[in-house]
């Protein structure tokens, strides 16, 4: 019977090397165990593609922030931890405004370009027990941790309103991109993580659709508002299908004839 199982190894200079071990019984003619055969490699390659790879599934490639996949790991601790504290969470939701005219004018390179300084900036700008995650696009997830007082907060997300919007100088083009935000607060406006994201985004779309470069926080009313859209949408689709609508033509007149 063959043993195996991942050790590691210690060199002479201290390093250590990870191997897998195997390790077979020597026995005798009489079946008597007499010694052990060890055969061990080097497994450094594979321990390096496997972290890899979990990298990958856990952060973002272009920013190295964490992903999506990530962030509901991450924000699923963060909330299990405020509710044992006592203590307050923000998540609040970016979206760039305007992204898809760099995009489309200067080239995907420069979009990117464009995300790495807003993820830096955004890095720099949070305190160190908070979550800064790349949720796909241009879109942006923070995870603000310990809230105190609504004016440390609101102190927040303005130095955040006002440092993104800074000039990116890049191969003679000054960029300035602005950002509209949303927010959510546990537990007033959720207790789950796929709630507090779902309000924070609403909120996000409000400010967005009010006053680009502005924050607003999730209000109950805002997914009226939502739902009353979404029902306008099904209710026109159904009255084109029945052919409920028709089209009435305003004669055009000239008054001087």
């Amino acid at each position: 019977m063959v043993d195996e199982l991942e050790v590691e190894y210690r060199r002479k200079d201290g390093r250590s090397t990870p191997v897998n071990e195997a390790i077979a019984p020597i026995t005798d003619e009489a079946g008597a165990v007499s010694g052990f055969l060890a055969v061990a490699y080097d497994i450094t390659q594979r321990k390096e593609a496997e972290a890899f790879i979990s990298h990958l599934a856990h952060y973002d490639f272009l920013t190295d922030l964490p992903n999506r996949t990530m962030l509901f790991q991450r924000l699923d601790a963060e909330l299990m931890r405020a509710d044992r504290d006592k203590n307050g969470l923000a998540v609040v939701m970016i979206d760039l405004d305007h992204f898809k005219r760099i995009n489309d004018s200067l080239g995907h390179y420069v979009g990117d370009e464009v995300l790495l300084h807003v993820a830096a900036r955004l890095r720099h700008e949070v305190r160190a027990g908070d979550l800064v995650s790349r949720f796909g696009g241009d879109e942006f997830v923070l995870v603000l941790t310990d809230v105190g007082s609504e004016d440390d907060l609101a102190n927040r997300i303005s130095a955040l309103l006002n440092m993104i919007p800074e000039p990116i100088a890049w191969d003679g083009h000054e960029l300035i991109v602005s950002a509209s935000m949303g927010g959510a607060l546990f537990p007033r406006d959720g207790t789950d993580s796929t709630t507090l994201l779902k309000h924070a985004d609403t909120a996000m779309y409000n400010a967005k659709s009010s006053a680009r470069n502005s924050f607003q926080w999730f209000r109950g009313s805002m997914l009226d508002e939502t739902n009353d859209k979404l029902a306008l949408a099904a209710a026109l689709r159904h009255a084109m299908n029945r052919g409920e609508i028709t089209v009435s033509y305003q004669p055009e007149v000239d008054l001087a004839s």
